[in-house]
């Protein structure tokens, strides 16, 4: 699991995007087993093939990933959600024309996905254009596209065609599926377009990780007229929630609480260490200013910090993503300073300036380790080979011989072969 660490100050970053920093004290909470929010006026969402984006802040409660969690949904049926398969999958069903489709991006196939399930602010985005297919979908982490690696039904080449056919389930909501399967997590600035944002639109909206204007168009951002629905969550108390693009859309909290379901910590309030408007929970070089994020690599950490970039296996490099795992690395220890690691010298005390072999032992270590005493002792002497580089030919002398010490065998020893 990689983790974010993100240092919470007094105030709110005031990073440029769309519409700049704008007011952002509250967001959602839901309690993982009773509440969601629906659209008041029965809004079903955007329907059949027409295009659509939808856009949430996700923060979870839960560090390991639920048997099924249900985070946006509408009509009959276009759900995203959250699934314990492949170490932790974001799933997109949808109904098309040739029936359902069940596709999504999964932390085991696609390393470039930090666990959801971290405990710190994520921005998503999932997009589809007019009549396309579900080959045709994106999905956006914290304003990068994520290539899709897991189809679980149906196939990508599926038309989406999204109907309402139930009115009790077709409600546009959040925090669960049709029914049940409720989110343990935070959510904020829930926002539904009938147009599909490109890449660079979701970029900008990302902004950094600090939430935007969206109903403010910006450089890339020019989709504030196709808002459908904008859920801000702004209110802070009470069991309602405006839709402030003005299309009387209202949320309804299901099953919450005029107190416990607000939250005083959104997205955004964070600090930016070096100065390049990525906040630190989302900068791949927190004390290095890179405003691209470049990332050759591609192992999560920048370019501008990273002092292996063309290495992504690098074990200091991936220290900078993981502590966790960097702390499972036994650090280097080399008491004789032969080069080899204590962990796996089998010679602990070669003298200075020797050479050794794969085990870090010297020849004459080598040698002298091998019994000479009895006849057995003394073939395994002469066959010895210290660095296995010569193959054994009718078991004439390699690397060690015997060098008499009386007339019997018993304080005869094993030593170098002065030719080799």
């Amino acid at each position: 699991m990689r983790h974010w660490i993100v240092t919470v100050v007094l105030g709110f970053s005031t990073l440029a995007g769309p519409a700049g920093a704008f007011d952002n004290d509250y967001h959602l909470v839901l309690n993982g087993f009773s509440q969601e929010v629906h659209a008041s006026d029965g809004y079903f969402g955007v329907l059949g093939t027409s295009a659509r984006t939808i856009s949430w802040w996700y923060r979870s409660h839960d560090q390991s990933f639920p048997t099924t969690w249900g985070i946006v949904h509408w009509g009959q049926s276009w759900t995203v959600q959250l699934q314990n398969v492949e170490d932790g999958i974001l799933y997109v069903e949808a109904s098309g024309n040739a029936g359902g489709t069940k596709f999504g991006w999964s932390i085991l196939r696609n390393p470039a996905i930090p666990s959801l399930q971290d405990g710190q602010w994520h921005h998503l985005v999932v997009t589809a254009p007019d009549s396309g297919t579900m080959e045709d979908v994106r999905f956006y982490l914290n304003g990068s596209e994520v290539p899709v690696v897991s189809v679980a039904g149906g196939t990508l080449t599926n038309a989406y065609d999204t109907p309402s056919d139930n009115p009790v389930v077709s409600v546009f909501r959040v925090g669960t599926r049709a029914l049940g399967n409720h989110a343990d997590a935070d959510m904020d600035e829930i926002a539904l377009w009938d147009a599909e944002l490109d890449a660079a639109a979701v970029a900008e909206i990302f902004n950094g990780g600090v939430p935007t204007d969206l109903e403010v168009n910006g450089a890339s951002y020019a989709n504030a007229g196709d808002l459908q629905l904008y859920w801000r969550f702004e209110e802070g108390s009470g069991l309602e929630t405006a839709d402030t693009a003005g299309n009387g859309h209202d949320g309804d909290l299901i099953g919450g609480d005029t107190v416990a379901s607000w939250g005083t910590n959104p997205p955004g309030s964070g600090a930016d260490s070096d100065g390049d408007g990525i906040l630190d929970g989302f900068d791949n070089c927190v004390d290095d200013a890179n405003p691209g994020q470049e990332d050759a690599d591609s192992d999560q950490v920048g370019d501008a910090c990273d002092e292996y970039p063309d290495d992504p296996d690098n074990e200091q490099a991936q220290c900078e993503v993981d502590l966790d795992q960097c702390l499972l690395i036994p650090p280097f220890v080399d008491s004789d300073q032969d080069g080899e690691d204590d962990s796996t010298d089998s010679c602990l005390d070669t003298p200075e300036a020797e050479t050794v072999d794969g085990n870090g032992c010297s020849i004459d270590q080598f040698c002298s380790v091998i019994s000479a005493a009895d006849r057995t002792g003394s073939r395994t002497c002469k066959k010895a080979d210290w660095h296995n580089d010569e193959p054994l030919m009718r078991g004439r002398e390699r690397d060690c011989t015997i060098n008499k010490q009386g007339r019997g065998r018993d304080d005869d020893l094993c030593v170098p072969n002065p030719e080799s």
